[in-house]
């Protein structure tokens, strides 16, 4: 990296020892959903489910169109998924390769319980790890990107995850986002929902919560390139974010 960013969003201590009241508390509700959802095989999302389960599951195209270079190199690519709950979503395979993922979840103890409880073997079993702490359980600048899906938005300080995800990402490697926007305005600031992830007028990634915004195309430049956008998709609106490491 070629300079240092802000790493931790400008809140006081107080009002970051109530969000992670918020979000320790917010954890009982997170484990029952994932009972629900681990004993119905997928509740609603039934083809979500097997897709979570197949060791076969192609790794999706726009980050296989990301991962192309590592592919090129003969090298199956390595991902981190931040946040992966009991049963990644991230694609195993790519190009007849199996993926070098890893999987962190800070509630890893927990879903190993009930994955046994509901006789449920994953193909990739997650690890116990924060986002935040990513860099003093992985090897920095070993993975060729960093992934995160609806989860980022309900940790304690999301922008210093970021920075922490790139940290562990090669040189010209990724950090991928995909998030509810404006989780925050939108639960009406309940429970873990104490963050908006959203687009500025002028087309940059921000996070915000009720007391303060930062910009995070310029918080990370000298450092990568960030590009967003809002996709609509047949289960509702979500924010892409992609943010490539510079290389050194």
């Amino acid at each position: 990296m070629t300079s240092k960013p802000q790493t931790f969003f400008p809140n006081p201590w107080w009002r970051r020892l109530i969000q992670s009241f918020r979000w320790q508390s917010g954890q009982k509700s997170e484990r029952a959903f994932w009972d629900r959802y681990l004993k119905t095989r997928g509740l609603r999302w039934r083809d979500e489910f097997e897709r979570r389960m197949s060791p076969e599951l192609e790794l999706d195209a726009e980050l296989a169109g990301l991962l192309s270079a590592a592919l090129v190199a003969g090298e199956p690519p390595k991902i981190v998924d931040v946040g992966a709950g009991p049963l990644s979503v991230v694609g195993k395979r790519m190009g007849g390769m199996t993926v070098q993922l890893t999987a962190l979840d800070p509630l890893a103890a927990e879903y190993d319980k009930l994955l046994k409880k509901h006789g449920l073997q994953p193909p990739v079993r997650t690890q116990l790890g924060k986002a935040e702490d990513v860099p003093d359980l992985l090897p920095k600048e070993s993975f060729d990107l960093a992934h995160a899906r609806n989860c980022l938005d309900h940790g304690l300080d999301p922008f210093f995850a970021v920075v922490q995800m790139l940290s562990v990402v090669k040189p010209g490697g990724y950090v991928y986002l995909k998030h509810r926007p404006n989780e925050g305005i939108n639960e009406d600031w309940h429970g873990l929902h104490q963050w908006n992830f959203s687009i500025s007028a002028a087309g940059d990634f921000t996070i915000s919560s009720r007391n303060a915004e930062m910009n995070v195309n310029q918080a990370l430049v000298g450092v990568a390139e960030v590009r967003c956008e809002m996709r609509q998709e047949s289960d509702g609106e979500w924010l892409v974010v992609i943010i490539q490491k510079k290389s050194a």
